[in-house]
């Protein structure tokens, strides 16, 4: 259960007013089952529950995260190259 990560991220068609959802997996086993597996000891084949994060991508939240990565979309590439630069020149100092 102490596993954080989704197994997929998808736009919601669902939700109306929250911003996102965490929602089982439609093959895996619902979170409560794994819950109970977890602390009966009783989970012979390691199953677990698996995460979906929906998002609403209506939602004025995500919506202003939207316009701000679209205006600095190059001022954030030009940052990420630079990282990625300076990485390399310590990595060819080393050698």
């Amino acid at each position: 259960m102490g596993d954080n990560k989704v197994a997929d991220v998808r736009e919601s068609d669902r939700l109306k007013e929250s911003l996102v959802c965490l929602v089982n997996k439609e093959d895996s086993i619902s979170f409560n089952m794994a819950k109970v597996l977890a602390e009966t000891g009783n989970n012979m084949f390691g199953m677990k529950a698996e995460r979906v994060l929906e998002i609403n991508t209506s939602h004025e939240v995500f919506k202003a995260m939207e316009k701000e990565y679209e205006a600095n979309f190059y001022t954030m590439k030009l940052a990420y190259l630079k990282i990625c630069l300076w990485k390399i020149q310590n990595f060819l100092l080393q050698e």
